[in-house]
This record gives structure tokens, sequence and C-alpha cells, in this order.
């Protein structure tokens, strides 16, 4: 008997797709290369602790070494080599070595596999050959409508067993054009899990100096100087795991971490986003109409950034094609109206070119919680929007639905910091956080007129401000009056059964 007719139809749908996906990269060539580990290279040399802490351990595969080195020269593309080795503790850590997976942008990036090899019983075997490597298409942020291009090396490792030790490194050549050739990056030296050897080697080779910063954490970055270049060297052996609470902020970070960064002082990164959004404000003949009827409907200024702010909330949805110098630079204004689509930095852009259309001075800011951060490019993950008015400042943020009412009802998440892009900018700004912006009052009558023995009629009244209000809007528009019924009834049944 064949075997689809033993399989339910979801499964059948499954290895159908699976199979699809595979004749689409069939004709493709190998996506990445096989070669020798390059010269500049320091190796890191393997080792067991006296103890493995299984107890510690997730995911049944224990860290034995985590190796970062990167060359940075003044004419040559960037090459950052990486080299792993896992410990397969059990059979669960089966499933975790294998397959290795290596992302990359192939728009400017390339990927070398140096090794790729299994220890065991004192031998090593070289798994270069026999391993399966495919090319995928993995968009990590699809559920939050955001494509970047990546592509994934998929190696897929055989014959590997529990108490083995899977090693493996590759370099990644280049870097995004988007950056101008400034330079920065950074690591975390310590985890939720145990890593047995941590080793970040930087060899720079620029005019410029490089800056470092260590971040909770007492590791040492030793600097020598050998050749041509001036060495960064951390090294870490078995760094305590640190383990947070699962309901702490998504910006609150703890873990050990180290920075190496090129600019002197945020003032150089500002002029640096400056020229991401140079013409990106610019106007068309649709963004001046758009203004002409705000302005014809909306009397003051305040009332005109409200309508703006609404407009671009409310007829541009929220996708973003990060791929290549689209990861920080905006698309034009009109090409975002256009499309009516666009991420954080689009909106930003187009709802600025409209404020601009109406005489209202606005600008992009990059915000985060990046107070104790020092200068860097990617200190960044959201762009909203600082508009100045005659004794006031507003900050808004367009990525953001169901806002509604003057701007003093607006509600903005407690961002922290921004860098303003406005061209004079030196420094980061703290963003002010509205009291009171985001409250729920619930009322609750009980009519007993009718007497006890009666029927009791209840009723209950909820007011919202800010991000309350913002939630009861978008529950009613995506699951519906009745559903919103059911649930809340269900809600005060656990209290009064019968209800």
């Amino acid at each position: 008997m064949p075997l689809f007719t033993r399989l339910p139809a979801l499964k059948i749908l499954i290895i159908l797709l699976s199979m699809l996906a595979g004749t689409l990269f069939a004709d493709m060539p190998s996506p990445i290369r096989i070669d020798k580990t390059p010269a500049w290279i320091v190796p890191k040399a393997l080792s067991l602790p006296e103890q493995i802490p299984t107890h510690e351990l997730d995911g049944g595969v224990y860290y034995l070494l985590s190796d970062s080195q990167i060359r940075v020269e003044q004419d040559e593309e960037t090459e950052q080599y990486a080299h792993y080795a896992e410990l397969v503790v059990n059979q669960e850590g089966l499933e975790e070595v294998s397959p290795v997976n290596i992302d990359y942008d192939p728009s400017y990036q390339t990927i070398t596999l140096n090794t790729l090899r299994i220890h065991r019983d004192g031998h090593i075997i070289d798994k270069t050959k026999t391993a399966t490597i495919s090319l995928l298409r993995r968009e990590s942020g699809l559920e939050e409508q955001m494509y970047d291009g990546h592509l994934t090396a998929n190696i897929i490792v055989d014959d590997v067993r529990v108490g083995d030790i899977v090693e493996y490194s590759y370099t990644r050549t280049g870097t995004n054009p988007i950056y101008k050739g400034m330079f920065d990056y950074d690591r975390y030296v310590q985890w939720d899990i145990p890593v047995h050897v941590q080793n970040i080697r930087v060899l720079w080779n620029r005019p410029n100096p490089l800056h470092v910063k260590t971040l909770h954490t007492d590791a040492i970055v030793k600097e020598e100087i050998l050749g041509r270049f001036k060495t960064y060297t951390l090294e870490s052996d078995d760094a305590a795991p640190l383990r947070i609470d699962s309901q702490v902020p998504e910006w609150y970070q703890p873990y050990g971490a180290v920075y190496f960064y090129e600019a002197d002082g945020w003032g150089q990164i500002a002029a640096w986003a400056v020229s991401l959004y140079d013409g990106a404000t610019g106007g068309s003949a649709a963004i001046d109409r758009i203004a002409e009827t705000i302005a014809e409907h909306a009397d003051t200024q305040e009332a005109q950034v409200a309508a703006a702010l609404a407009y671009v909330q409310s007829n541009i949805r929220y996708l973003g094609i990060e791929m290549g110098t689209s990861s920080h630079k905006p698309s034009p204004a009109n090409e975002t109206l256009l499309r009516r689509y666009g991420d954080c930095k689009d909106k930003a852009a187009l709802l600025i070119a409209i404020l601009d259309r109406l005489g209202i001075k606005a600008y992009p800011e990059f915000g985060r919680h990046v107070a104790q951060l020092p200068p860097m490019m990617n200190a960044f993950d959201h762009v909203i929007v600082k508009v100045t008015l005659p004794g006031t400042t507003y900050w808004i943020d367009p990525t953001r639905s169901y806002q509604t009412g003057s701007l003093d009802a607006v509600y903005l998440p407690p961002y922290g910091y921004a860098l303003v892009v406005d061209g004079a900018t030196t420094a980061l700004e703290p963003i002010p956080v509205k009291s009171g912006a985001s409250k729920s009052i619930i009322s609750d009558t009980f009519d007993l007129t009718g007497g006890t023995d009666g029927d009791v009629l209840f009723e209950s009244t909820g007011r919202f401000y800010g991000y309350a209000a913002e939630k009861q809007r978008y529950d009613m528009a995506s699951r519906g009056a009745a559903n919103l019924q059911k649930q809340y009834l269900d809600f005060y049944g656990t209290y009064y059964p019968g209800i």
C-alpha cells in the first residue's frame, strides 16, 4: 500500500509542501563555501571541566566553547569568525546540535564553513563531506510583519550520538553598506545557561580609535599590539548563568555584555542618521492634498498633528521590508503613501512629510532604553516622531493603532530615551512619561429595588484611557462584539453563578 494513503490529510499537505520547498532550492548552487580557517585566527583548543553542571543545563546540551574573532581593516571587508563546541549530554541534546543554522544577508554577506567535526572517544571525525547543506529562507519576524531577506545555511550533521562533542566554525564576510564603514559590535558574556569557555577577540587596523565598554560584568578586555593590528581580547571561563523572572520588561538587560564601537559620541550617530533621511520626507501632489484636507478640518496645530497622526496610523498598514540597506534607510514618503504599507521609519517619514506641508516642524527619533549603552548604530530598534509646537513638544508613534482624541490623550510607551535626528543633536534626550497615561476605571452597580428575593439588575461600566483604551478598541475590532460579550459574561459568571 502506498505510504500516502496511510497518512492524515494534514500530514500529506506538510509532506507535499516540504517536497515543494526542496524543489525550489534544488537548482541553486551550494549556499556556502568550505575552506580552511583564516590565517589570522588564533585557535581555541577544546577542554572539559572537571564536572559538568548537568543540573543547570537546558535542552540537553552543554556549551563548551563560544569563540568570536573579528578583523576590521580600513579598506577591506570586515570578517567575523565564529567557533562553537557543544557536548550532547542526553537524547534531548541530539535535537539541539543538529542541524547547525547559520544566518546571513546575501545582499552583502558571504559564509565560509571552516570546520565541522565530531569528537568521539578520543577521535575526531570530519563531517564537512557527509553533512547535508541546504539553503532556507526563514523570515523570523514574519509574525511581526517584518521581512529582512536573510537566508539560513542549514547544515544537517549525520551520525550524532549522546556523548559526542559537535564542533563547528565559520567566517561571515561583509557588512551592511548602510553603516557607511562605521563599526560597532556587541556580545553577551553571560547567559541563562552555563558556558565553559568564552572568547572574544577583535583585530583593529583603522586610524580611528576603537572604544570598549563592559556592562554588568567583571571581565576585563586586554589590549596589545600585534603587527599592524591593535588587538582586544576578553576571556571568560565558567561564567555563572543568570536567570531572571519571566515577567520583567523586555527592555531590561541585566546580563554581562561587552561593546566595541568606533563612534566618538551620540552626535556622530545622529549625523549618520540624518543622512538616512535625506530626501525621504519630500513632498508630492498626493501628500499636499492630504495636508490641505487636514488644514480645512482642523483649526489648531495640535488638532492638525492629531489628524495627521490618525491618517498615517489608520491608512498605512505596518509591514517592514528590512532587506539590505532598507534595514535602516526609510522609503521616500510618497512611495510609502502609494503602496500603503511601511515600517516604523517609513511611517515616521510620511508623517513628517505631511506635517512639513502644514508648516509644523517634526523630526524622526531613534528610541529605546539606551541610557546605559555606548553610542552605537544598532543601539536602537524603533523610530518615533518628535513634534515641536509653540510652547510644547509632543512625542508620537505612527506605528500604533486605535489611538484617537487629542494629542494630550495619545499614549506613548515608556521608551526612555531617544536620539533626535535633526542635524544638531549631540546627546540622548529623555522622553517624558505622561502620568496617568493608561488607566481603567470600572464601576459596578447592583440594583436591589426589586427586593432580595427577586432578580437583581447588575450593570458594569468601564472607562479606559491611554493604552487601556487602545487595547479595548483593538479587542472590539479584532474579536467582535459578540465574542467580547461572551468573554465578559463568562468572567462575571465565575463570581455570580446563574448571571
